[in-house]
């Protein structure tokens, strides 16, 4: 199921022209399972970015 959602978050967010798409947790270690759900979608692990876009 979360994997259906995030397609479809990426889908719309293509269709609407937004880049990049980027997608931002915490590091602590209850966010690993969405960190794994990014990276098995086609995301990659960077350093934190919210105060720079």
């Amino acid at each position: 199921m979360a994997t259906l959602m995030l397609m479809h978050i990426v889908d719309e967010a293509r269709r609407r022209d937004y880049e990049p798409i980027c997608l931002e947790t915490g590091t602590d270690e209850y966010f690993a399972p969405a960190r794994r759900l990014y990276v098995r979608n086609g995301f990659i692990d960077c350093p934190p970015f919210a105060a720079s876009i």
